[in-house]
């Protein structure tokens, strides 16, 4: 399923807080049917840039060339889901923006999507920023877009658990290892992730 929602400033800074301010009340006062949403990287403006918008969305792209995938830092997709879901205390949705550059593999995909999903992420969505004329982008791979559909059909399969009212994260506590899942609803259904 897809949704309109209106995308406000791209990671905005500090400095143009008035114009973010003037944009989001110009677009809500026109359009109060439809969420509004931001994109940031910069985790200690998250809480600022949630405040403004309906929705929070965290970007990492953080797959690198050439780099196996058991040597790829998908831990900082959990930092930056940990830091966006304290940001908006939830009170708001959290959906993470990962890139889509055309190198990365079905494992890439699967680990960064169900990450943020065990990190209480509401929405996925895939990105390639600089497209540099037609060579960048999974738009442009034909194994990058099977990849990428795959990784969509398996978090399609947990959708009906995942859209539960009843879904509640966990975590282990500190010291006692790295655990993180997903308990939805009366199928019991359970997601778990051990990093």
């Amino acid at each position: 399923e897809s949704f309109l929602m209106w995308y406000l400033p791209d990671e905005p800074l500090h400095e143009v807080d008035t114009v973010f301010v003037n944009q989001v009340h110009e677009i809500v006062t026109r359009d109060v049917f439809h969420p509004t949403a931001t994109v940031d990287f910069n985790a200690p403006r998250f809480a600022a840039n949630a405040a403004r918008a309906d929705i929070l969305a965290p970007d990492r792209y953080i797959i690198r060339k050439d780099v196996p995938p058991e040597q790829q830092p998908y831990g900082i997709i959990v930092d930056a889901m940990d830091a966006a879901t304290l940001a908006v205390d939830g009170r708001k949705p959290v959906m993470l923006v990962e890139g889509a550059f055309g190198f990365e593999t079905e494992v890439d995909f699967m680990m960064t999507a169900f990450l943020a999903i065990c990190r209480d992420a509401r929405g996925l969505m895939w990105y390639a920023w600089d497209e540099n004329n037609g060579k960048t982008g999974v738009r442009y791979n034909e194994t990058g877009q099977a990849a990428l559909a795959n990784t969509v059909a398996a978090v399609h399969k947990v959708e009906p658990y995942l859209l539960d009212p009843v879904r509640r994260t966990f975590e282990v506590p500190a010291g006692k290892g790295k655990l993180y899942g997903i308990v939805c609803g009366t199928e019991k259904c359970a997601m778990i992730v051990v990093n």
